[in-house]
């Protein structure tokens, strides 16, 4: 138990490491969080982190059932188009065309998209680590 319990503060450490002018307010529990990251992929939207009913329902709109789909639709960003080498700027870049899909296409609020891309690529850096620089 103590060793998920140092998991959790390391992971959260990452998660609040990536934060470039996100303040994690009470609303959202760091706990949730790390849970989020940490728990097997759950099929319904509202598992991850800063996704409300509201925000379920634009994805459902876009034709975005489910985490699996949301999760894939992020990595597909990942399309290898950018010429640079540096992993850093790679992940900004797939980090930038994220944050532009879900507040252009798929109309979710500003103050929501960056919790949520964060969780989701933090997700996605445990399970393949080295897919995104989350120290970015």
């Amino acid at each position: 138990m103590k060793f998920i319990l140092n998991i959790c503060k390391i992971l959260q450490g990452l998660f609040l490491s990536m934060s470039y002018n996100y303040n994690l307010n009470d609303s959202i529990p760091e706990d949730e969080v790390a849970y989020f990251i940490l728990s097997p992929i759950n099929i319904d939207l509202c598992s991850v982190p800063g996704i409300s009913n509201v925000n379920k329902d634009l994805f459902i709109k876009y034709g975005i059932l489910n985490t699996y789909q949301f999760i894939s639709m992020l990595m597909a960003f990942n399309d290898r188009t950018c010429l640079n080498t540096d992993r850093q700027i790679i992940s900004k870049e797939i980090y930038s065309r994220s944050y532009i899909k879900l507040r252009d296409d798929i109309k979710i609020n500003e103050s929501d998209i960056d919790l949520i891309l964060k969780s989701a690529f933090s997700k996605i850096d445990c399970m393949m680590p080295g897919f995104i620089d989350i120290d970015m």
